[in-house]
């Protein structure tokens, strides 16, 4: 039965050429919006998946809640490792990582150099490795590849861009900066696209310049620290000992913002747009049901407009129908074979929709500028989708016509008196109202996102950016010595106007924090976010004074500039004593 089905459901979509080109079509380009909707969100979804230990393993996180707002950060005090590990029963592990940048020199066997490139690089104790347990180590292991200074393990892009080979790295030497040589003593497996730690550079915790820092209030978002709970322990069980350990290191005498820590699930760094993470690439759940739903209204629209025709063109069919129920056919024949020609259509959208996707998948890519790679057959679930996609599709957009088709009356059938009744055309009328509907809603949402990316990107800074390049240099003693030098020899460059010594450009979220008094009395509404810049930082970036003088070389007085926003703050706080 079902052949014979599927041979007059493909003669009828020869014959009527027309309508199949337009239901096909439609449906074909709803489908692969939501075939491409799916993927996005499934990489989305699939962050940070795949360890073991997952459900036990979290990040540490710090919060501040002062009178004004609350704030936040993905990092912890330094010391906050070394107390966890030892006053905290319930954490099995405690791995502590940094994220900073370096200069790496790259020597053949001559001592010619041949690679330097500025880079991200990350400091780890062997216990962050022993909390992800799940990455693999072509060479070396966790445990002894960092646990002495100066010792570096790097992922296979980075050993192969660097010595060649895996194999080949493993004994050489990388310079950090202008003296930190460091070992390479492990080699480890590149780490996947949808991953919040993209590790290529990761250096011996004992090598970090920072690791005995005590102060507990100084918190930078790059310092980060990782846990696994024991077995058999929960997140409310850890509530608490973590009350405890709050309580006793940020007293609220002594540090300002009520500041704690607090646990995060592995899963949620990703959605968290709260805190940042290490690949500096979040997106909010809300986001990825907004997507969702856009996806589900494409393809409604499409099989509105399917059913629309359909119903249409049962009158053009009634003949067929009145014949097929004069010889013998049931109705529920009838509706069967309607919605064998639903589904060919439907599977022959899907292939079509299928070439479109990855027609549309470079674009894609490049829209995200190589950040995410798309495969239509990379993932089962993208193939499990397309099958449900096919059912649902062939349901939603057949079942309605066919029931509509296979209940006319057969002898007015045969004599071509068949019109639609009053039920069928209003529910046509509202299918179509609420088809326009959609299409109208999805028009003004892409325009209105479209004038505000446009915004975004022509929106004034003050200066222009394409005229300003940031610049990493080094920090340490002698290199301080030559800045004036510097200086001096960049400006006769031809084509640079200034230059200015500063730690970030206006407006980075890259600053440090700090509390402050205002005549003797500790403000508690809000923290005091700093950048340090020398003198010409103003003039650089095209900053209007409207008050008092910035500071000069010569000032031997310490001295600062502050925003409006700063002012009105303050003077509101002052207001209210």
């Amino acid at each position: 039965m079902f052949k014979l089905n599927l041979k007059i459901a493909l003669r009828n979509l020869w014959k009527n050429k027309g309508y199949t080109f337009i239901n096909v079509l439609g449906l074909s380009i709803g489908m692969a919006s939501c075939i491409l909707i799916f993927m996005f969100i499934r990489f989305q979804l699939s962050f940070d998946e795949g360890y073991k230990n997952e459900e036990r393993i979290f990040r540490v996180v710090t919060n501040w809640k002062y009178n004004a707002f609350d704030d936040y950060s993905a990092g912890v005090p330094v010391p906050f490792a070394a107390a966890a590990r030892n006053e905290i029963a319930g954490f099995e592990k405690v791995g502590s990582i940094v994220k900073r940048g370096g200069i790496l020199h790259v020597k053949d066997q001559t001592g010619r150099e041949i690679i330097k490139t500025q880079e991200a690089v990350y400091y780890a104790d062997p216990d962050f490795f022993e909390v992800f347990n799940d990455i693999r180590w072509q060479y070396g292991n966790p445990q002894q590849a960092l646990s002495k200074p100066n010792t570096v393990v790097l992922s296979e892009a980075f050993a192969n861009k660097f010595f060649g080979t895996a194999e080949h790295a493993i004994g050489k030497t990388i310079t950090l900066g202008a003296k930190t040589n460091l070992e390479v003593t492990g080699v480890i497996q590149d780490m996947p696209q949808n991953s919040s730690f993209p590790l290529g550079i990761v250096i011996s915790y004992q090598t970090y310049y920072g690791r005995n820092i005590t102060n507990w209030d100084s918190v930078n978002s790059s310092s980060s620290s990782y846990v696994l709970l024991k077995d058999g322990v929960a997140l409310a069980d850890m509530q608490v000992p973590l009350d405890k350990f709050n309580k006793k290191y940020y007293p609220i005498q002594k540090i300002a913002g009520n500041q704690n820590n607090q646990l995060q699930a592995l899963r949620d760094i990703h959605f968290s747009t709260q805190y940042d993470n290490f690949l500096e690439s979040t997106i909010g759940k809300s986001e990825i049901y907004g997507l969702a739903i856009i996806g589900l209204f494409l393809i409604l629209t499409a099989c509105i407009n399917f059913i629309n025709l359909s119903t249409a063109q049962s009158v053009n069919r009634s003949k067929e129908i009145g014949v097929r129920k004069v010889m013998g056919s049931k109705r529920k024949q009838l509706i069967a074979q309607f919605l064998t020609e639903t589904f060919a259509q439907s599977l022959i959208a899907l292939l079509i929709a299928c070439v479109i996707a990855e027609l549309a998948i470079p674009p894609m890519q490049n829209l995200f500028k190589g950040q995410i790679e798309f495969s239509l057959f990379s993932h089962m679930s993208i193939l499990v989708f397309m099958v449900l996609l096919v059912v649902f599709v062939g349901f939603l957009a057949g079942f309605y016509p066919a029931l509509i088709i296979s209940r006319l009356n057969p002898v007015l059938a045969i004599k071509n008196k068949i019109s639609l009744n009053g039920g069928s055309l209003s529910l046509r009328k509202f299918l179509v109202v609420v088809q326009f509907s959609i299409t109208v809603v999805l028009i003004i949402g892409t325009l209105v996102i479209i004038r505000q990316m446009e915004y975004v990107q022509k929106k004034s800074l003050g200066f222009d950016p394409n005229a300003v390049a940031m610049v990493g240099i080094l920090t340490d003693s002698t290199s301080k010595t030559k800045y004036n030098t510097f200086k001096e020899q960049i400006l006769q460059v031809p084509g640079i106007e200034s230059l200015s010594f500063c730690q970030t450009a206006p407006l980075s979220n890259d600053v440090n924090s700090t509390d402050f008094t205002y005549n003797g009395i500790k403000n508690k509404d809000f923290e005091l976010r700093t950048v340090r810049a020398d003198e010409n930082y103003f003039e650089l970036f095209d900053l209007k004074l409207i008050a008092g003088k910035i500071f000069l070389k010569s000032d031997t007085a310490n001295g600062c500039v502050v925003n409006e926003t700063f002012l009105k703050k303050l003077m509101s706080q002052i207001l209210r004593m």
